[in-house]
């Protein structure tokens, strides 16, 4: 069924810290997909903790999309900190009966990964309403969310050309964009799973708890931002994923591209993924385009993928 209606909602952080002009670009772009762009009541609404409305106000933004039978698309606004605040009382049976396409990144995963572990619904790991007020380096993100939201073909996923790590929302004009040199293939293997994770901080957010996906048989996406204290830090966020139950039962490990900032080499993060107690036949690919450089793919958290590095390296998502 074609997309029509985008209802835009604040689990996180405000809408308001959003220029006027990224929204009118993002809602431009979005028409130009045939989507109408709809806001949520409480998305303004902030100063309660972290530029966050009252985690009642964002519930209630939540539940009315769900319920809403003229919403197809529920967009987060942006990132933050706090979505974490709606898994205890948002009614994931409301969503499982009005199955409803949800797409965000950043702190978003906490809400995808939930919804996919209650429900079984796929959701995606993708651009925020934000994103789409991006005047540069927009193509692969747009290119890549029509095939998966829009179209729900599989698709190919090739590396970009370029990327970029600058903070495009404060100068639209004054961008950098470097030559991708590609995926790095840390440990060559041929593999297929369903699809979960995210930002690694928010994933392991969920460890103990009802929210956290069963991981037999799923293939792990795993970024972080340079604001989340990377190093080691990383290395310890991904080594609890791998001492969680089935966690032998994980079939594939992709990193997102780390941003300029963030302090792990190659190398070095070669001998991280050696001492991980994981499968060592399974595949393992970095430098990946997704998570918090710009440009990223849109991956369906609950979908299928399938990764093989022989002859060369073939990353195939099926929506």
């Amino acid at each position: 069924m074609a997309l029509k209606t985008v209802r835009v909602i604040a689990p996180s952080r405000s809408l308001r810290i959003i220029s006027q002009e990224v929204r009118q670009l993002a809602v431009q772009r979005l028409a130009s997909l045939n989507l109408k762009v709809e806001f949520s009541k409480n998305c303004e609404a902030e100063n309660y903790f972290l530029d966050s409305a009252p985690v009642d106000k964002r519930l209630e933004d939540l539940v009315s999309a769900v319920m809403d039978e003229q919403v197809d698309l529920i967009m987060s606004s942006i990132g933050g900190l706090t979505s974490i605040e709606l898994l205890n009382k948002f009614d994931f049976s409301l969503l499982k009966n009005k199955p409803k396409k949800i797409c965000g990144f950043s702190d978003i995963t906490i809400l995808l990964n939930s919804i996919f572990a209650k429900t079984g619904l796929k959701t995606y790991l993708g651009p925020h309403f934000s994103t789409f007020g991006m005047l540069k380096g927009i193509e692969y993100i747009e290119n890549y969310f029509i095939k998966c939201v829009i179209k729900e073909e599989p698709f190919i996923w090739e590396p970009s050309e370029y990327w970029s790590d600058d903070k495009w929302y404060l100068d639209q004009q004054g961008r950098t964009f470097h030559k991708n040199e590609g995926p790095w293939i840390l440990n060559p293997g041929q593999s297929e799973g369903i699809i979960i994770g995210g930002n690694l901080i928010c994933l392991c957010a969920l460890l103990g708890t009802e929210f956290m996906p069963d991981l037999t048989g799923t293939i792990l996406i795993a970024e972080l931002d340079e604001e989340s204290r990377p190093d080691l830090f990383f290395f310890r966020l991904l080594y609890s994923i791998f001492l969680q139950p089935n966690a032998e039962k994980i079939k594939g490990l992709l990193i997102g591209r780390f941003q300029k900032n963030f302090g792990i080499s190659r190398s070095e993060l070669e001998k991280m993924i050696k001492a991980l107690p994981l499968q060592q036949n399974i595949p393992v690919i970095a430098n990946l385009d997704f998570g918090h450089t710009t440009p990223f793919v849109t991956l369906p958290v609950g979908g299928r993928i399938e990764i093989s590095t022989n002859p060369k390296l073939t990353i195939r998502v099926d929506p």
